[in-house]
């Protein structure tokens, strides 16, 4: 999809320009798109990758997003784990 690739043009340039804080943003939000459109398993290892590079940059931005992807990602199966992970995403 259009959107897939745009999110794969933005994590190349942030690896391009060496913009780690961005990177982990950008993964996250490629996860995001992945997901949606299907591909669950690269949309979790981008997620997973996301908030590594995150806890190494210290981006404490970067984790309420993730929870709410991880919501996203629960939300089909299971809608109580979807809403505690919000609600925490919510409260940092």
């Amino acid at each position: 999809s259009e959107a897939s690739r745009l999110a794969a043009d933005a994590v190349e340039i942030r690896e391009q320009v060496g913009d780690p804080r961005g990177l982990a943003h950008s993964l996250l939000l490629r996860s995001k798109i992945m997901h949606a459109i299907g591909e669950t398993d690269e949309a979790k290892q981008l997620l997973n990758r996301g908030v590594a590079l995150a806890k190494v940059v210290q981006d404490r931005s970067a984790f309420p997003y993730a929870l709410a992807i991880l919501a996203s990602f629960a939300s089909q199966d299971s809608p109580r784990l979807a809403t505690r992970l919000l609600a925490q995403a919510y409260s940092i």
